[in-house]
């Protein structure tokens, strides 16, 4: 674990609650590749990288223009333009199978232990996610981590993807929690941790890839902690 800025592991930290982000942080996207490459041989990598490229742009251009369209919609809108590009033949049967297998992402083999000490911690743990409810909770009771999530929200209810203000608004407000320096914000996405941190929150990044430097482009927005395992995230609350 490392840290930037002021805060350390040996000060008061004093988080009231830590909100994880979904998609790449807690749940693995090449689980997906490997359903897609299982579906469509010899072009699952590019239909999962266009995916993932597709849902980011879609919704970040939607929050820019104002017009809003929830992530189920956009996630098959991804689907359709990846298989596509892929030279797959469109199909609803063929959307529909790669969307049920989003639905299916399977976590990081670290999250369940990291968030079962989180909760014996008595530590709240919370998702904020640009996923419908729907699709959170479709994904949450699959792979069996209902119990350990108090807390699983959808931006939705905000109309606002992350990282808009709003977003993260929305999940400090469903969670009560009026002080945003009470809360510690984990996420994989450089984008999300820039957009977490300049709302406010505390910001821990996972760099599970081991980059060696945060993105240039949001730098003044880099995270307070960086981790390159999950674990190393309940140690600032032992």
């Amino acid at each position: 674990m490392q840290t930037n800025g002021s805060s350390s592991k040996g000060e008061d930290l004093n988080f009231e609650a830590i909100i994880f982000d979904a998609y790449g942080t807690l749940f693995d996207l090449d689980s997906f590749q490997s359903e897609a490459e299982r579906i469509h041989r010899g072009k699952g990598k590019e239909i999962s990288q266009v995916v993932r490229q597709k849902q980011v742009e879609f919704t970040m251009t939607r929050d820019i223009i104002g017009k809003y369209v929830n992530f189920e919609v956009l996630t098959r809108n991804a689907i359709e333009f990846a298989i596509k590009k892929a030279g797959v033949r469109r199909t609803d049967t063929a959307v529909e199978k790669l969307y049920s297998k989003f639905l299916s992402l399977k976590p990081f083999k670290d999250v369940v232990p990291v968030l079962s000490d989180l909760d014996e911690l008595g530590v709240r743990v919370a998702i904020l996610s640009n996923g419908t409810q729907a699709m959170l909770d479709k994904l949450i009771e699959r792979t069996g981590l209902a119990l350990l999530s108090e807390d699983v929200i959808s931006v939705d209810g905000a109309k606002a993807y992350k990282p808009n203000a709003k977003a993260y608004r929305h999940g400090l407000d469903e969670l009560g929690i009026f002080e945003k320096e009470r809360i510690l914000y984990v996420s994989a996405n450089p984008w999300d941790v820039a957009g977490a941190r300049a709302f406010g929150f505390k910001v821990g990044w996972i760099n599970r890839t081991k980059q060696p430097l945060f993105d240039e482009g949001y730098y003044e927005f880099r995270p307070e902690f960086e981790f390159s395992r999950l674990d190393q995230v309940k140690e600032l609350f032992e």
